[in-house]
């Protein structure tokens, strides 16, 4: 529980966590988190982003204009290349539910997320689920395709 603490810790204020396994699912997604995380006048971790999808994965993202649903699609390149850009605001993402089913090399995993513009905030500015599928390639995980809505 100690450890978990810590990790929160270091999440929130926007420091460098330790490095997770990429041959665990969780861990995948705990590293894309961390990766997408970032303070003001930075961007998302580009590298990081890169080593966690697979290079033909798609990033569908659930936007809404003037109340309605709109799904943009995105290859990974073009998603990390948006996340890598630096903006005026911080943003920290943390996971706060996830919900995995795996079968031999593949993994569906839902994750609730809460997001921040302000790592010190007491509250989230929003909270979304997103759907992530993985296949496992050799000896690691890689994200074949993310739906995000927040």
């Amino acid at each position: 529980m100690k450890k978990i603490a810590c990790l929160l810790a270091l999440l929130i204020a926007g420091a460098a966590a330790p490095a997770i396994a990429a041959n665990d699912v969780a861990g995948v997604v705990d590293s894309l988190w961390q990766a997408l995380s970032h303070g003001p006048g930075v961007g998302a971790d580009a590298g990081r982003l890169r080593s966690l999808f697979h290079p033909q994965a798609r990033i569908y993202g659930l936007h809404y204009e003037n109340g309605v649903a709109k799904t943009v699609v995105r290859s990974a390149e073009e998603f990390i290349a948006r996340q890598a850009g630096a903006g005026e605001r911080g943003f920290y993402q943390r996971g706060i539910f996830r919900q995995v089913q795996r079968h031999a090399d593949f993994a569906q995993v839902f994750s609730t997320v809460e997001s921040r513009f302000d790592a010190a905030a007491p509250r989230a500015e929003f909270v979304g689920i997103n759907s992530l599928q993985l296949a496992r390639e050799g000896d690691r995980w890689l994200i074949l395709s993310l739906c995000a809505t927040g």
